[in-house]
């Protein structure tokens, strides 16, 4: 059941997972929403499995995923046509880097961006200034894509081939894997820090799959805690608690899934206790 609430709460925040409306007889477009639901199935036994394997609510896994990157495989890269392109202004005191303005229906749009080049009639270019890779937007130079690794709680070694690593690491199922791998050596570095005689508060920040989440989700996005990680964290938070919102169909009827996840009733709570 967990996978289908994963899927249901996939779709309902970004449509584009849905199927799409198809005339009778449109065979290419049955083959397409065939492919995205095969797709979509695939992120969520990913998400629900290495939530598993690692000790997470799956819910989070689904807000970071959000967060990172609306589920899009490159949120980092940009293919704009040319005629729409404004103007593009070169960054001081940064190479190769520019500041890049299009129009985008009917407002400008406007992004810091590195590698710009023009290909055909199109200019593309990337708006993460590390180079972040994927759904869980894995920073390249990081010790969880080095060439010839295993990642953890799969068979799948990464190749040492780097165009190839780099192919392995934009796989849906792999970047969330990965993703979950860092996720988890945050939590346990978070773990860590805490006295040994503060028996309370390790018992309670060792519970993986909810309490206390919230104090360490911030290093994900920073590495370490800073005012960035607590703002990242508060998102993560208003992000969970409107997935509890949405409806999902369970033993008893289609009802908001804070109905079903006690993981929804335990956050609510914990965020009471600090209000």
């Amino acid at each position: 059941m967990t996978v289908e609430w994963i899927m249901a709460v996939i779709v309902a925040l970004y449509s584009y997972w849905g199927p799409s409306p198809c005339d009778e007889g449109d065979e290419r477009c049955a083959a397409k929403n065939e492919e995205r639901a095969t797709e979509l199935r695939r992120m969520g036994e990913a998400i629900n499995g290495c939530s598993t394997f690692h000790g997470f609510d799956p819910f989070l896994i689904v807000d970071i995923i959000g967060g990172e990157s609306s589920f899009l495989q490159e949120p980092c890269h940009r293919e704009i046509p040319l005629d729409k392109i404004i103007e593009r202004i070169p960054l001081e005191d940064q190479r190769a880097e520019e500041t890049v303005r299009w129009t985008c229906g009917s407002r400008i749009c406007s992004r810091n961006s590195i590698n710009v080049t023009e290909v055909g009639d199109k200019l593309s270019f990337w708006v993460c200034p590390a180079g972040e890779l994927g759904m869980m937007q894995i920073v390249p130079g990081s010790q969880w894509v080095r060439s010839g690794r295993q990642i953890e709680g799969t068979d799948v070694v990464l190749s040492r081939d780097p165009r190839e690593r780099r192919t392995q690491i934009l796989d849906r199922v792999n970047n969330i894997w990965i993703g979950c791998e860092e996720l988890a050596a945050h939590r346990d570095n978070y773990i860590s820090q805490i006295p040994e005689d503060a028996d309370k508060d390790r018992t309670a920040s060792e519970d993986a799959g909810l309490t206390h989440w919230y104090n360490w989700v911030g290093w994900y996005n920073t590495g370490r805690q800073c005012d960035t990680a607590d703002r990242y964290r508060d998102r993560r938070v208003r992000g969970y608690l409107g997935i509890c919102d949405i409806e999902v169909n369970g033993s008893e009827g289609v009802k908001p899934l804070r109905d079903y996840w006690e993981g929804c009733e335990v956050v609510q709570n914990l965020i009471g206790e600090e209000d």
